[in-house]
């Protein structure tokens, strides 16, 4: 029987004062292989996670993959992917990044073309073009973003949305979901937060998933391997925690960025999702195959 270890983390939180705390430090409780839903090997590549009617469900960033999934994790260490005959609309992109419950709706951002989708759970879908351009003139027009564009989205009870910009620079816009108008936009204080490597270069870690939950905003650092809390008016960082999460010790050939795509945060449970990109695995039931993993964490008490 194949033991998924994950060993120490490859990055470490740069700490802006020497006697900050360090976040919290996660460890799996248990995890699983991931794969399509005849058994094929290919890219999966899931990148939103959310609890819809019930079940967990996923998206995936590939065209070959255009539906809603489902996956119900239990006593083995592989799940399928169960398609349940939800299409995304043919009039939205392929590239279908962040997946959000929104009372009746589910809410899907799709990256390069720069789309809110939301999928009623009765009727039919709207898609609607984000127009974010006009706020902060130091996020690059949206015509260049590509894959460093969309790749999570929040909603609150009251109907505030939020989409995250992955990176080049990282931001976090309220928009209007029905307009698709930007209303703010987080930016500067966002790139405050480096991530240093083991050989002692930094970088800024990419948003690859959003949360709202608990009054709260919740956000997957990518790169970084934390999920951070943030105050949901101002973008203020209210808490975090570290997730310990190496993908080296599980694919063949990681590139020096993070694979974590897809984040739900439950009462007492963090679910977290990894995009297998090209990478095959190391060891397990798909070794030498490209298989994505679903990871479950304990919720510490307060995040």
């Amino acid at each position: 029987m194949v033991v998924f270890a994950v060993e120490a983390a490859l990055f470490q939180v740069f700490l802006a004062a020497d006697d900050a705390v360090p976040d919290p430090l996660l460890q799996h409780r248990q995890a699983w292989v991931v794969h399509a839903p005849d058994g094929r090997t290919e890219r999966v590549d899931p990148s939103g996670l959310a609890r819809w009617n019930g079940s967990l469900t996923i998206i995936s960033d590939k065209a070959a993959f255009p539906d809603l999934y489902t996956i119900s994790p239990g006593t083995d260490t592989s799940v399928p992917m169960t398609a349940v005959g939800t299409a995304i609309p043919r009039e939205a992109g392929t590239d279908t990044e962040g997946l959000a419950v929104c009372g009746e709706e589910l809410l899907i951002v799709v990256e390069r073309e720069n789309q809110l989708v939301r999928m009623h759970r009765a009727g039919p879908a709207t898609v609607i073009h984000l127009h974010l351009d006009a706020l902060d003139s130091t996020v690059p027009p949206q015509n260049t973003w590509l894959n460093a564009g969309l790749e999570g989205v929040a909603c609150a009870p009251d109907g505030r949305v939020w989409v995250a910009k992955e990176r080049e620079p990282r931001a976090i816009f309220q928009v209007d979901p029905t307009t698709g108008a930007a209303v703010s936009v987080w930016d500067a204080w966002s790139r405050s937060d480096t991530v240093q490597q083991a050989d002692r270069t930094r970088f800024w870690p990419s948003w690859s998933d959003l949360q709202f939950t608990d009054g709260s905003l919740y956000a997957l650092h990518r790169d970084g391997r934390r999920i951070v809390r943030l105050d949901p008016t101002t973008g203020k960082e209210t808490g975090a925690v570290r997730l310990a999460l190496d993908e080296a010790s599980l694919y063949n050939d990681t590139k020096p960025y993070g694979m974590a795509e897809g984040m739900l945060i439950e009462e007492d449970r963090i679910w977290v999702i990894l995009d297998n990109n090209t990478n095959t695995m190391k060891a397990g039931p798909r070794a030498q195959e490209p298989a994505p993993m679903l990871f479950v964490y304990d919720r510490p008490a307060g995040f």
